[in-house]
C-alpha cells in the first residue's frame, strides 16, 4: 500500500514524533510511505532527522505555511499534483492546516 502522511510543520514538538512513528511503522512493515511537509520558518528547531531515523526522507512542499495566506491554493495544487504522480491509496493528515489542506487536494484527486 503507498501511503503519503501530511504534516504542515516538522518542527520540534509531538506532531513530528508521532508522524514518525507512524509513518516508520508502516514503512517497517512494508509499505510505500512519503512523509510530506512544509519547510520551518526561522526560529524553529528541525525534527526532520527523527523521521530519517525511520528510514523516511522527508519530502517538502514549500508552500504549505502555519499561516494562512493565498499560498495556500498552492500548496493545494502541488499536493494534487503529488498525488496524481504518486497515486497513494491512503493520505493521512497531522494538524489542521494540513488537514485542510491534504483533503482540499484529495477532493480534486477523487
Amino acid at each position: 500500500m503507498k501511503i503519503i502522511y501530511i504534516a504542515t510543520r516538522l518542527n520540534i514538538g509531538g506532531v513530528a514524533r508521532h508522524v514518525a512513528w507512524i509513518a516508520g511503522g508502516a514503512h517497517d512493515a512494508g509499505h510505500d510511505v512519503q512523509v510530506v511537509a512544509g519547510r520551518l520558518p526561522p526560529g524553529e528547531d528541525d525534527m526532520s532527522f527523527f523521521v530519517r531515523e525511520h528510514g523516511i526522507e522527508p519530502r517538502y512542499i514549500e508552500a504549505i505555511e502555519r499561516e494562512v495566506s493565498l499560498k495556500d491554493l498552492v500548496a493545494i495544487w502541488k499536493l494534487y499534483l503529488l498525488f496524481r504522480r504518486e497515486r497513494p491509496d491512503v493520505v493521512d493528515t497531522h494538524t489542521t492546516k494540513a488537514g485542510t489542506l491534504g483533503r482540499s487536494a484529495g477532493l480534486l484527486y477523487r
